[in-house]
């Protein structure tokens, strides 16, 4: 295991109690615990991400071809400058 920085965590006693129980149901320490937990909340975000959140699939769909909608939007929506 690479070298461990030291780090403080406050938690209200249910939480903590919670936690502690956890911990001693799985035969771990809390530490542990704390750190298999990191590790699994930022894989899932690494393997899961933005981009297959079911949302994307409907980016581009109004795709009009225009390529300055960012600066003229106000243009296009309330008629402008053509």
């Amino acid at each position: 295991m690479a070298s461990l920085i030291k780090m403080q965590v406050y938690l209200d006693q249910a939480r903590y109690h919670s936690f502690k129980s956890m911990a001693k149901k799985l035969k771990v320490s809390m530490a542990q615990l704390v750190r298999e937990w990191i590790d699994e909340k930022t894989e899932n975000r690494k393997t899961k991400g933005f981009t297959t959140d079911p949302f994307w699939k409907c980016v581009g769909r109004g795709n009009s071809g225009v390529d300055d909608i960012a600066q003229r939007f106000d243009d296009y929506l309330y008629g402008g400058k053509e």
